[in-house]
């Protein structure tokens, strides 16, 4: 139990970042409180907030939403049901009318709107934007690849690749004559599952993830570098092509024997 509660809080931390959003949020409950009137939206508000969050950090029900409904992995999308800027700007708009003159008012809207704008960042910066090398918008390494194997086959005919299943939809985006095991979803054949649950394993075996692409005729096998062992791969008659961008590319033995 305690590793959903775990879980739970580190999500919640990933999801804050570095702003402080969830402050304002709870300023505003606190703004609600002392309003008023409102009854009926003081009882909303904070009963829909108490709700969310014994159901977000009680281990139980946090257990049941990770498995069931949101997964693990994107547990942090349960802030999405709780409407923190609809509710910031509501309580802001409450506010600013309570205030009997104009200028009152504009003070009042005036550090609502610094405190919006100062709780978090620009997100148009280089961190998250970069300018892209090529027409296509695709990541550089995808291209660099891609032109060393196009260049090493030297030839017509379709090239059969095993890649990472994140990066397995660039591909064909930049060259139509690179055909994948699998898409970035699933595999549409036994075979190529069997290839993909190997490439997803860590550490990878080599041995049975060479021989499985052998059965299939595949010409090319691009692994991380990081969890490529480059020895184990020459030691299944792999030639190690290029290693670039942070993969290493192999020809495998079945290369252009289709």
């Amino acid at each position: 139990m305690f590793e959903i509660f775990s879980e739970a809080y580190n999500w919640f931390i990933s999801y804050i970042g570095t702003g402080y959003p969830h402050i304002l949020f709870l300023i505003s409950l606190v703004c609600l409180f002392f309003i008023k009137g409102e009854k009926k939206e003081k009882y909303l508000w904070f009963c829909y907030t108490g709700i969310f969050v014994i159901l977000y950090i009680c281990p139980v029900t946090a257990k049941i939403i990770m498995d069931y409904c949101t997964g693990r992995n994107v547990y942090w999308r349960m802030f999405w049901i709780l409407p923190i800027p609809a509710f910031i700007a509501y309580v802001g708009t409450k506010l600013i009318q309570n205030k009997s003159k104009t200028v009152y008012k504009a003070i009042m809207a005036a550090v609502i709107v610094g405190a919006i704008v100062f709780s978090g960042r620009l997100v148009y910066n280089n961190e998250v934007f970069e300018k892209t090398s090529n027409w296509q918008k695709l990541p550089p390494s995808i291209i660099h690849m891609s032109d060393a194997m196009v260049n090493d086959w030297n030839d017509e005919g379709m090239i059969w690749v095993v890649a990472p299943q994140d990066i397995v939809g660039y591909f064909r985006q930049y060259n139509a004559q690179l055909g994948m095991a699998y898409n970035r979803w699933n595999a549409d054949y036994k075979e190529s599952q069997y290839i993909l649950e190997q490439m997803l394993k860590d550490p990878i075996d080599e041995e049975t993830l060479v021989r499985l692409c052998n059965e299939n005729r595949y010409d090319y096998l691009i692994l991380p570098a990081a969890k490529a062992d480059q020895d184990a791969l020459i030691s299944e008659n792999c030639a190690i092509l290029q290693e670039m961008d942070g993969y290493v590319i192999c020809r495998l033995p079945f290369w252009k024997n289709h």
